[in-house]
């Protein structure tokens, strides 16, 4: 089977998010507990199956590039675990780090490579769940002060729930824009030793300063904006990934994306692609080894 044509863009399609459901979820979750909770994620689970179209269609997209095996059951999982990691972001956010086991990897090297450079970029994507970073950043889990580059607008009714849940989370937001203004911004933020990170797995359009490259064996592309915004600042670039391992499990890697002593003499549009090719090497291999935690539900490949 080929995969399909969807020819949408991320921004083109609809939040995934439905406001019913995500009030029965917090509800469900505040006056049930976890386990009794994580029984409605199979209906849920089957709703997005039956009613989301893009979903499911770039779900099996998905898998069809991945490794050419597509299957009902795969999707479910899949979609499964979507819905896992949506339903935990409400412990998350409520510091309810208890109820999880929290496998961290790298967290020293990159507390080094902050201490020694006053201040880092923080390059993640939609594979697994952002907001465990978010939350424990807050307080003393991970001790790393930062910010958050993102468009709250596209995921407006999740936006409102997590706000109705932890209000310091908006605190911790830089609006996503390309001004002049925001960039200043964001470097005062930096000189002051807050970290700043990005989702870098999605392009505003497919133009000629986006990174052109095959992953999972397919072409696609990638934003530079950030790595370009890392090297003019003179900051080193750390990837970062947390992936839900089933049950109550999750699993945090901290890794930086260093150029060698000689490749830091390169001139400027060799560094960017190479960075880029590391943080695509990165992610492509996380992806193969967690399949189930890639959540970008729409046409990827385009």
């Amino acid at each position: 089977m080929k995969p399909h044509n969807l020819k949408k863009s991320w921004q083109q399609e609809k939040e995934k998010s439905n406001y019913f459901w995500l009030q029965i979820i917090l509800w469900l979750a505040n006056n049930l507990g976890r386990p009794l909770t994580r029984l409605f994620l199979l209906p849920i689970t089957l709703y997005y199956m039956l009613f989301s179209r893009s979903i499911r269609h770039s779900s099996k997209n998905y898998w069809l590039i991945f490794d050419k095996k597509y299957s009902i059951l795969r999707s479910f999982k899949q979609i499964f675990y979507f819905s896992a990691t949506i339903l935990d972001r409400v412990y998350f956010l409520q510091d309810k780090f208890n109820l999880f086991n929290i496998e961290t990897c790298g967290v020293q090297q990159a507390l080094d490579l902050i201490k020694k450079n006053k201040s880092c970029i923080f390059l993640g994507s939609h594979l697994g769940s952002f907001d465990i970073l978010r939350s424990m950043s807050t307080g003393d889990k991970i001790p790393i002060s930062l910010k958050i580059s993102m468009d709250e607008n596209h995921n407006e009714k999740m936006t409102t729930m997590l706000n109705v849940i932890n209000s310091n989370i908006s605190k911790m937001i830089i609006k996503s824009s390309n001004s002049l203004e925001n960039i200043f911004i964001m470097k005062k933020l930096l000189d002051e030793s807050v970290n700043i990170a990005f989702l870098n797995d999605r392009i505003i359009s497919k133009t000629d300063k986006n990174y052109q490259t095959k992953f999972l064996g397919n072409k696609c592309y990638f934003p530079t904006k950030n790595i370009k915004l890392a090297i003019a600042l003179k900051k080193p670039v750390i990837f970062f990934v947390a992936v839900y391992a089933g049950d109550n499990n999750y699993k945090i890697f901290f890794i930086p994306l260093l150029l060698t002593g000689e490749q830091q003499k390169l001139p400027k549009t060799k560094k960017i692609k190479l960075l880029c090719s590391l943080y695509v090497q990165e992610l492509e291999q996380k992806v193969k080894e967690y399949p189930y935690n890639w959540f970008n539900f729409y046409d990827f490949w385009h």
